[in-house]
């Protein structure tokens, strides 16, 4: 089975504080040792860079691109497809603590 999942931190006093590197974790951890998932998988806006740093940071790896696929505030945006399978998350978990 696999998932998608989207998070959203919209107030700039919770940005650089590891919320969002905690909220994918959480869900990681959930969706794998609890559901028992296969792969998440995700979108994010190309312009996010905070957003597909943390996801990386996790372990997900860019999958794809939709091209110019969103027009925010005037302009078109590439949507960046990104996943992570459950051996991923279970290795990159090996000695890592989780909160």
């Amino acid at each position: 089975m696999s998932a998608c999942f989207r998070i959203g931190i919209f107030d700039r006093k919770n940005f650089v504080r590891g919320i969002g590197t905690e909220a994918i974790k959480m869900t990681l951890k959930f969706g794998f040792e609890e559901l028992n998932l296969h792969r998440i998988e995700l979108e994010v806006f190309s312009f996010n860079e905070r957003g597909y740093r943390a996801y990386k940071r996790v372990g997900f790896e860019e999958e794809g691109i939709k091209r110019k696929a969103v027009f925010i505030e005037g302009k078109y945006h590439d949507i960046i497809v990104m996943g992570i399978l459950r051996d991923e998350f279970l290795k990159s978990m090996e000695g890592a603590e989780l909160k």
